[in-house]
């Protein structure tokens, strides 16, 4: 059996730090290296976003999860198939979670059969959701290939786009990091923490969300 796991993420181009903010925290005061602030921007948001693995700014995702089987049960003789999720089989009652979250919304999920036939998942009834931000799915029947596609990103009571303080704070540090070392690979990341330096994963730890 090949496990395959995939995501195709489509970026809504928001980001929570403003070149202004950006260079207020850097003391810059002059013109010249605004299109180089600006792409730190993009690139300290990724690398926090990826320490942490988490969404920061808005993403639609699409996940994919498939099993390459020939017929069930695919496992050890005398293994029952409703114990084939420990040998990676997407089961009934098998919770798994949708990573990268905040989950904002669900927006389809969909069961590609063994001939091909997709059956569009009814909540509460072909699949299940618990969870509030982070949040965590489980089907109703054996799936060869499910499709989810979900959208990610910290939001408000009124839907609006925002950034806790705390992670912003580590974009600013990441940004101020890759800013002042820029050329410097001796010092550019933290040695525990690739590409991420010491500054930025203070205030970022505890928004790491375990990929389980």
């Amino acid at each position: 059996m090949i496990m395959d796991l995939f995501f195709d993420e489509i970026y809504v181009p928001t980001e929570p730090v403003s070149l202004a903010e950006a260079k207020k925290h850097l003391l810059v005061d002059f013109t010249d290296d605004d299109t180089y602030i600006t792409s730190l921007i993009q690139q300290s948001r990724n690398a926090i976003e990826n320490y942490c693995h988490i969404s920061i700014t808005p993403k639609q995702v699409t996940l994919t999860r498939s099993q390459k089987i020939d017929q069930y049960p695919a496992a050890p003789y005398g293994v029952s198939k409703w114990d084939l999720s420990f040998y990676g089989y997407i089961t009934p009652g098998n919770w798994w979670q949708l990573p990268h979250g905040p989950v904002t919304a669900v927006l389809s999920v969909t069961n590609v059969t063994d001939s091909g036939q997709i059956t569009m998942g009814v909540l509460n009834t072909n699949y299940f959701l618990r969870g509030t931000q982070f949040k965590e799915i489980k089907t109703n029947g054996f799936c060869e290939t499910l499709i989810v596609v979900y959208s990610t990103g910290w939001v408000n009571g009124q839907g609006a786009f925002y950034c806790p303080y705390d992670l912003k704070r580590a974009i600013l540090e990441e940004i101020a990091f890759r800013y002042t070392n820029r050329g410097d690979q001796r010092q550019r990341y933290a040695t525990a923490n690739p590409g991420v330096c010491d500054g930025a994963r203070a205030w970022a730890k505890q928004y790491i969300e375990l990929q389980l």
